[in-house]
């Protein structure tokens, strides 16, 4: 109940993955109450180096990703990612704006 009413006050999950949260049994949990809730769940991953690739669980796909890099101001910014070319940024993904294509 507690951990309910406190993703109840959030605006948006962020399932961070490391080699081990494949082995969490809530994980899967917390990410499927905030997307079925606020459809505002993001996949972390989490790597060693920003060269190191992203090799999530199947059911993961299904959900953006965030990545970090400067924005054309040059600071830096978290972005929402649906794939290479479709994007938005954190904020405009939490004010409701959609990833969108950037060619």
């Amino acid at each position: 109940l507690a951990l309910r009413e406190r993703m109840d006050c959030c605006k948006c999950l962020f399932y961070s993955t490391t080699p081990s949260s494949t082995e969490s049994k809530w994980m899967p949990w917390e990410c499927g109450y905030m997307d079925g809730k606020l459809r505002k769940s993001a996949i972390l991953p989490l790597t060693h180096s920003a060269l190191s690739s992203y090799d999530g669980q199947e059911y993961l796909n299904v959900y953006p990703y965030v990545t970090e890099s400067k924005n054309a101001n040059g600071q830096s910014c978290l972005w929402v990612n649906e794939s290479l070319n479709v994007y938005c940024s954190l904020d405009e993904w939490l004010s409701g704006s959609r990833p969108t294509s950037h060619k």
